[in-house]
């Protein structure tokens, strides 16, 4: 086995983070489309957990696969994978988020401001309703960085918690090594 290199952990990253954008922006362009033809329910949650937690395992697997592809892979190095894949992921998935909000489904939040309109509109002041048309106007530059920052934050924490048990540590190894010495 080779030993890993920040150039083939970059790449590593990269596709993993792929994975994972295309995953995340696969979602967020069915839910929107199950939103735009009214027909999300029950099923819009359900498809959220299921990227969740497919996410998380899918985190574990690209990890472990890191360890045993490469030799001397350490907890430090598991976690410098996460977070790249969490940053290229983030990215990924912010264009996605934006591509929806912009240009394929533009009508939906027009929709689903009309509900609020319905539902709030004698509550809300002109300040109120101002405040809303200027967001809405940029709405899609709003999702895209609140994407980009939620999924890197998202990631980045997911890597730190599971980076600390990949690679497994045997904290007796200094005990082993020198009892093997010994003999």
């Amino acid at each position: 086995m080779e030993k890993l290199e920040h150039g083939t952990l970059l790449n590593k990253a990269s596709i993993a983070g792929a994975v994972f954008g295309l995953i995340s922006g696969s979602y967020i362009f069915i839910t929107s489309a199950m939103s735009a033809a009214e027909m999300g329910g029950l099923l819009s949650p359900v498809l959220w957990l299921a990227k969740f937690v497919g996410c998380i395992y899918l985190m574990i697997f690209f990890m472990k696969k890191l360890v045993k592809d490469f030799d001397g892979v350490q907890n430090s190095d598991t976690l410098k994978f996460g977070v790249l894949t969490a940053l290229f992921s983030a990215i990924i998935t912010a264009a996605a988020s934006y591509i929806a909000t912009e240009f394929v489904f533009p009508d939906l939040l027009d929709k689903q401001l009309d509900l609020v309109y319905q539902m709030y509109g004698e509550m809300l002041d002109s300040n109120s309703m101002a405040v809303l048309d200027k967001m809405t106007e940029n709405y899609a530059t709003i999702s895209f960085f609140s994407q980009l920052i939620w999924c890197f934050i998202y990631g980045s924490i997911l890597s730190v918690i599971i980076s600390g048990k990949i690679p497994s540590q045997d904290p007796f190894k200094d005990f082993k090594d020198k009892e093997n010495e010994a003999e």
